[in-house]
This record gives structure tokens, sequence and C-alpha cells, in this order.
């Protein structure tokens, strides 16, 4: 996500839209397309006489460029993140923005063909994040990316991890450890990704497994998951959209019984009933994708306080290099 300038209150004409770091824009556009700069888009903002949002007094219209590029088939896709309260009368503003961007399709599709399907986001919110409604406005609803043999239709909020190459590694480490002990009675077992959201996890472990429930509270996640689960013929998974208390309780009373679990939690890991409920599930192993050292080792003590579990694996993947960010998969047997 690039940010546009933070003080356009005091001369929106004419600063720069964008304020970060000049070489961070250059590096993050660079990324989508050699040779484009954060001017060329810097100048088509500029040019559309819209001033940029101040988020301190909410006036103005440009707040965020999301860049989402498929690092395997190259496609990009745009969301311009722009305020839904601007200050023109409704219908002024929606036919200005629509011709406005109109011409962006065409100038930026031309230029760089690789662009496959562009957005408009209009974002209501105070908050400095991106939200809102998304507005497709030119090419593809979607941009597709691989994951090994896999592939993957990623939209506008999808989330899919943004180092592609990179999380072929991460993933593999999962693989590699419900792997590692060769386990016959796996293949004729059942696999939980829980807290699944898309269920990329699950669809890559699936060929390991005879069953596996993906599980996931969020309804346009799972959803995009059966679509991706379609896409790649994959049959043997089962896209659960409830909250994985419930699906435990549905899950014990059909007299089913897990052999592995696997969870990716956000960055504020798991609840204490998240874990009870886990655990409780009594499976095999359990393996855990943390991209929060933090949380990781306060989840990973209660885990194990029952001597239920012991930790038998650990690596790390750096995912995001240059950062104090770090992925972690951990392996968790039954005793």
């Amino acid at each position: 996500t690039i940010f546009f300038g933070e003080e356009s209150a005091k001369n929106p004409r004419h600063q720069e839209i964008f304020t970060i770091v000049k070489t961070a824009h250059d590096l993050a556009i660079q990324a989508v397309k050699p040779g484009m700069k954060a001017s060329e888009i810097d100048a088509i903002a500029r040019n559309s006489d819209f001033p940029t949002y101040d988020p301190k007094t909410q006036i103005g219209f440009w707040r965020h460029l999301v860049i989402r590029k498929a690092k395997y088939t190259n496609e990009i896709m745009l969301i311009f993140s722009v305020n839904g309260i601007f200050d023109q009368t409704r219908n002024e503003k929606n036919t200005l923005i629509n011709v406005f961007f109109a011409n962006i399709a065409q100038q930026l599709s031309e230029k760089f063909p690789n662009i496959v399907s562009i957005f408009v986001l209009e974002n209501t919110g105070k908050a400095d994040i991106v939200a809102g409604d998304a507005k497709h406005i030119f090419g593809k609803l979607s941009i597709t990316e691989k994951l090994f043999d896999f592939s993957f239709e990623i939209q506008p909020k999808s989330f899919f991890q943004v180092n592609t190459f990179t999380a072929e590694k991460l993933y593999q480490c999962a693989i590699d450890f419900l792997t590692a002990k060769n386990d016959s009675n796996a293949k004729d077992g059942i696999l939980l990704d829980l807290y699944a959201g898309t269920g990329t996890i699950g669809m890559l472990l699936s060929r390991y497994f005879r069953e596996v429930y993906s599980v996931e509270i969020v309804t346009p996640a799972s959803q995009d998951g059966e679509k991706n689960a379609f896409r790649n013929g994959v049959k043997n998974m089962h896209f659960i959209n409830q909250k994985v208390e419930d699906f435990a309780q549905d899950f014990s009373r059909k007299n089913l019984s897990a052999h592995s679990i696997v969870v990716d939690p956000p960055r504020d890991g798991l609840h204490s009933s998240a874990i009870e409920n886990i655990l409780n599930f009594a499976a095999n192993e359990i393996i855990y994708v943390s991209c929060n050292p933090a949380t990781l080792v306060r989840d990973l003590e209660l885990m194990t306080v029952t001597e239920k579990y012991e930790i038998t694996d650990i690596r790390a993947v750096d995912m995001f290099p240059h950062t104090h960010h770090i992925e972690t998969v951990v392996r968790l047997m039954k005793k």
C-alpha cells in the first residue's frame, strides 16, 4: 500500500501527492513494472485537480494506492482508495470520478499491459486504513497467482501472501512437518484448517489427507476458497462458514476425529478459548503458522501447559527481508 500525501490541507494543489520517502516509492513501483516511477501516478493524480486527503481534517480526495501483483503471472491490480465523502455534490462527484478513472484505466493499461484490473474503493471512515466498498472500473475482476502447482484468484479484498516466492517456502515447512513421520494414517485421516481464511494452506495439504475441513467465520473468504478449490480440481475439501467453537460441537456430534490441525491466526494470535477448542479436538499433531513471535510464545505456553502436547519442530521464515517481521512454523505432537 502506498499512502497519498498527509499534509494536503496546507497546499493540496502544489505539494507532491506521494509523501513517503521517494526511494521507497520508486522501489514499490519498480516491483510493479520496471521503468514505471511514482512520479507517473503522482502526475495522473495531480492532473485530476482533486486534492490529496488530509487524515487530520478529513478533507480531500486521494487516500491510498494499493498495488497487487502476481509474481508468477505478472498480472497487476490497482486499487485507488479515495475519500467517499469528498466535498462535492454526489452527482457531480460521480460523473467526474467515472470520467477521470476511465481515462486513468486507458492510459495505464496502454502503457503497462500487465495492469489487467483496476478498482476504486470509496472509504468513508476516519481511520487511516484501506477500507470500504470496491468498485470495478477496468479489466478483470481478479488477478491470478500460483503457489506450487495450484492457481488462485485474488480479488481486491482477498487475503493472499504478498511475497509469493517466500510463501512457498513457508507452506513447504508446513508440508515437511506434516509428512516428516511418513504417517500412513494421515492419508486416511482428516485435516482441520482452522481460522482458514480462503483455505490456502488446507488446499496445499489436501493431497496428503482423505478430507480437509476449512473453517472460517468470514463468509466471502470461505466463498473464495470454494471457488479456488473448484478451479484446482480439489474435491476433498469442505468449507465451513462457522466459528471454530460451533464447528467443534458439530464435529464431535458426528463422532469424527481429526488426525492433524493447522492454524494460521492473525498477529493477535489465538484467544485462550480458541486454544481450548483446538486442544479438545485431540489431534495427533498441530501445525501453528505464526506472523508474530510474541503472541506465538504466549500461545505455545498455553498449548503445552497441560503437557498433552510437546513442541517437536520450529522453523523461521524471513517473509519480509530487512524488516523485523518474521513468520514461524511450529509443530506440536500429542504425547
